[in-house]
């Protein structure tokens, strides 16, 4: 099922929207696990998405590469799957998720991707959140123009996907397609 494309305001510039991207992901990343101590057993964001499947979703050979962490100052895993180009990739985020409400953890998410979206000082606009309730335990899309971010709950666990580009129907279904995979990766 694809989720109703939100219309995005569009960024004047690539640099605007790669600052963008790179601002939301940075938004999530210490709200994943704020201050959570390690776990037993972490999770490897390279391991969840076999690149056969991968590259029959996106129409081309990716191959995952392990993104040092370190500076999340959490446990979350993160993954660049190259390949394809520019925009031919993706980059997985993987992280135990602790909390016993998960409605009220999903919506402290989509407060911080909405309020954290911009760095200090650099006018741009807020991204779209769309709903999914179909995919995982619960799932919601962020989009601006030039981006898209897939966040996932399932098996105890968040992931988040992210692609450099337009969000199309094209790019929404292989996003949804890739969690679809990883989440079967957390099993």
């Amino acid at each position: 099922m694809t989720a109703k494309i939100p219309q995005p305001v569009p960024l004047r510039s690539p640099l605007a929207a790669a600052a963008l991207g790179a601002s939301l992901l940075l938004a999530v990343l210490p709200a994943v696990l704020p201050g959570a101590p390690a776990a037993a057993a972490a999770l490897d964001a390279c391991s969840l998405v076999d690149p056969a499947a991968a590259a029959k979703i996106l129409g081309h050979p990716v191959t995952p590469k392990p993104v040092d962490s370190a500076a999340a100052g959490n446990d979350a895993s993160l993954c660049s799957y190259q390949g394809g180009g520019l925009h031919g990739g993706f980059l997985l985020i993987a992280a135990p998720l602790r909390a016993d409400d998960l409605a009220a953890t999903v919506d402290a998410q989509k407060k911080s991707v909405l309020e954290d979206s911009a760095p200090p000082g650099v006018p741009l606009p807020k991204p779209t959140i769309v709903d999914l309730p179909d995919l995982g335990d619960a799932a919601f899309l962020v989009t601006t123009d030039d981006n898209l971010q897939l966040h996932v709950f399932a098996a105890g666990d968040k992931l988040v996907l992210d692609r450099n580009l337009a969000p199309s129907p094209a790019a929404i279904d292989q996003a949804e397609a890739l969690a679809r995979a990883a989440i079967k990766g957390l099993k």
